[in-house]
């Protein structure tokens, strides 16, 4: 129990500090509040929806005081600066825009002292959530643009970008053409392992954190996960043998996009085994025995939210190591070393 509890505080102290270190590799984008406009929840809920692959989008606690246009954007870019994030973005109403009420959308980056100004019209004076996930889109592709060219001050990284017509409050889907910037994601779930050699079944859980980049058809993903499972309890005569059971491993994964995705994966691990032997009911043996695995198998996919996927995967372990425990000068137990498994599991975006 005690090796138990050691490798399940490894496990989890090693995958916080891997959501750190990836979660802080995504650029962050403020969203700013005019002092003389209302808040608009349902914009940030759709800015965080279309840059969820690429950005991370925070709510700004400091309004935009009322002021000429140079200096609001000269406080944003300090702004920025200041919270060390990569893009700030804020809206300003126009009340006649070619006869019909509309916004002005600021988007700047932080040090440049420059932003890029976007025209939206309302169409037929109507403002509510199709106009948010229309204004989410505008900035999606200028941050897109700006993050595609590397380029920090977004005046400059869309130059030279042909005119567009004013957008209207209407849904259109994301480009996705291009490799967006990765995604993190929790792993929870069980494990079953097959029967193997003369070792019966087992079941336990799985603890991971993997990081995915999607294509306009593929979703590349890089895991790394443990997996704890039910101990093995071996007799033969008078003899016996405990054997407890740690996995950590790294797979990779292709699977198709869409809410039904198909895939599989492959991956190696190192299987931990630590066994105990009795002769009646006196201990009188203890060995630990560590052993590189070698997996492959499909993956069914299916998204239940924009934040949580269900998994379902098989397949098949290799173990190029034979796998044998011997007690009082005899063979006790022998796990074998080929067995199937099945994971089942929830994918939680952390974005």
């Amino acid at each position: 129990m005690r090796a138990h509890r050691i490798f399940v505080a490894a496990l989890v102290a090693l995958l916080l500090i891997l959501s750190q270190s990836v979660a802080s590799a995504l650029p962050r984008l403020l969203v700013l509040q005019a002092e003389e406009q209302r808040t608009r929840p349902s914009l940030v809920e759709a800015l965080r929806f279309q840059l969820r692959d690429a950005t991370e989008v925070e709510v700004s606690a400091q309004p935009l005081p009322l002021a000429p246009a140079a200096q609001r954007i000269a406080r944003a870019a300090a702004t920025v600066s200041a919270s060390q994030a990569s893009f700030a973005v804020w809206l300003e109403a126009v009340p006649e825009l070619q006869g019909a009420p509309g916004f002005l959308l600021y988007v700047v980056g932080g040090g440049s002292g420059r932003a890029v100004v976007e025209v939206v019209r309302l169409p037929a004076a109507k403002d509510g959530p199709d106009v948010d996930r229309s204004l989410a889109l505008k900035v999606s592709e200028i941050v897109d643009s700006a993050l595609r060219s590397a380029e920090p001050d977004v005046a400059r990284a869309l130059r030279p970008a042909p005119p567009r017509p004013a957008p209207t409050a209407s849904v259109s889907a994301r480009p996705a053409s291009n490799v967006r910037a990765g995604s993190l994601g929790l792993l929870l779930g069980g494990v079953a392992a097959s029967p193997a050699g003369n070792a019966g079944a087992q079941v336990g859980f799985r603890l991971g954190v993997g990081y995915a980049l999607r294509t306009s058809a593929l979703e590349l993903e890089w895991s790394v996960s443990g997996r704890l499972l039910s101990p093995l309890d071996i007799r033969r005569d008078n003899r016996r043998a405990k054997i407890g059971e740690q996995v950590l491993g790294a797979d990779f994964g292709v699977h198709t996009r869409g809410r039904l995705a198909l895939g599989g994966e492959v991956g190696s691990a190192l299987r931990w085994l630590h066994a105990d032997g009795f002769v009646g009911n006196i201990e009188t043996h203890s060995s630990v025995l560590v052993v590189p695995v070698l997996r492959l198998g499909p993956e069914l996919r299916a998204r239940l939210t924009e934040q949580v996927t269900l998994s379902l995967a098989a397949g098949g372990e290799w173990m190029p190591l034979q796998q044998r425990f011997s007690l009082a000068g005899a063979p006790l137990a022998d796990l074998g070393r080929v067995r199937a498994d099945a994971l089942i599991s929830l994918i939680i975006s952390l974005r």
